[in-house]
Order: structure tokens, then sequence, then C-alpha cells
């Protein structure tokens, strides 16, 4: 897949949209990029069509890393993530 780049400016900062970098075995793989927040959205299907099936089943996984803008709950000796917030349970069933 050819790795494409589409960069915008929206508001003073970068909307970046990258193509063909990441997830080589996917169908179709697209990172957008606005200022600090980055996704990753990925898209696979199969060669074959299942009969009977008339819905389009959808999986959403949303992970929020606290580590990664350096606020981490607990004491300075344990390091760990904390259970999900409840941003990170309600934006997958609000997207399903």
């Amino acid at each position: 897949m050819q790795e494409q780049k589409f960069v915008k400016k929206i508001n003073g900062q970068d909307l970046i949209v990258e193509t063909g970098t990441f997830a080589q075995q996917a169908n179709g793989s697209v990172t957008v990029q606005y200022g600090d927040t980055v996704i990753m959205a990925n898209a696979t299907m199969s060669n074959c069509r299942i009969e009977g099936m008339n819905y389009f089943p959808l999986m959403v996984e949303y992970e929020e890393k606290f580590y990664a803008s350096g606020k981490m709950n607990g004491s300075r000796f344990i390091k760990r993530e904390a259970r999900p917030s409840d941003d990170a349970v309600l934006t997958p069933r609000l997207l399903d």
C-alpha cells in the first residue's frame, strides 16, 4: 500500500492524516493527528461472503493511557494503569 500524508491547518494546529504507514495486513488503515491527540482506525474484510448475515459487526477499542501525558495515579513506586475512566467505557458504547 502506498504511503500518503495530508496536512491541513485548522485553528492554528495541524490536522495530519496518514495512510499506508501502519497495519499493513489490514485492508485499510489510517492515523489522524490533531494537536496532541492521535487515533488509528483499521478496517478488514473477508474474501468470502457469509450467507444469511444481514448486519455489519463493529468492534470498538478505546484506550486512554495516562503515562503518555505524564499523569499517573498512586505513589511514586507503583506505576500501573488504573481502571478505565468513565469516558473510556462510555465512548465505545456511544460509537456502537
